[in-house]
């Protein structure tokens, strides 16, 4: 028998946790402790993506809005920034904070974004 619990999942006795999201270390562009939490893509989703890359079509920043499940990311004066929803928010960034999620974008669609331990918690 199989039940869904949210994110849980019961088969017969065994309780699977799906990650949905994979917590992702931006020190490097934002300092210590700064993280990305980034939506998991799915088969479908990865499959789209793709076939827009090689029709010239992909939309980079939308797809970054749209995956970009939760961060701990602050402004230059330290205060904290709102997750982006247009691409207008992303605008406050500075050039390597958006090669960074650009670089996390590629890598989860490559199938290169590690799932991690800390991940489990979300």
């Amino acid at each position: 028998m199989r039940e869904h619990h949210g994110k849980h999942y019961r088969i017969g006795r065994l309780v699977v946790n799906r990650q949905s999201t994979v917590k992702v270390d931006a020190s490097s562009v934002q300092g210590e402790g700064a993280f990305v939490l980034w939506k998991r893509l799915t088969w479908g989703e990865r499959k789209a993506i793709q076939r827009d890359a090689q029709a010239g079509e992909l939309d980079t920043l939308s797809m970054l809005i749209t995956h970009i499940a939760g961060w701990n990311w602050v402004d230059g004066d330290g205060n904290a920034l709102p997750l982006p929803t247009c691409e207008a928010d992303l605008e406050v960034l500075y050039d390597e904070e958006i090669t960074f999620l650009a670089d996390v974008a590629t890598k989860a669609l490559s199938g290169r974004l590690e799932l991690t331990p800390e991940a489990e918690k979300n």
